[in-house]
């Protein structure tokens, strides 16, 4: 069940990723400032702005994707857990 729900979030990620490029004002000043930002910003396109919220919109993918990489593999541990508490 897990892997149809994470497999589900997944594809509607990537939907709504889609739709946001290919459909908004964003997506098309994204793809206008990854294109040539100086062209961008004469168009009258403020490119900070943009690479702002595409810095944000990146971390929020990588998070979710985070997040169901934690739920298929919730019994990974971190790499110092066999070890121990502590080496004092």
């Amino acid at each position: 069940m897990v892997d149809v729900a994470g497999a589900g979030t997944a594809i509607l990620l990537m939907i709504v990723l889609d739709w946001l490029v290919f459909r908004t004002k964003m997506g098309r000043a994204m793809r206008a400032v990854s294109f040539n930002p100086k062209n961008a910003s004469l168009m009258g396109i403020d490119v900070d702005q943009v690479i702002s919220f595409h810095l944000v919109l990146g971390a929020a993918l990588a998070a979710a994707a985070g997040f169901l990489f934690s739920q298929k593999y919730s019994g990974l541990n971190q790499s110092a857990a066999a070890i121990g508490c502590c080496w004092a």
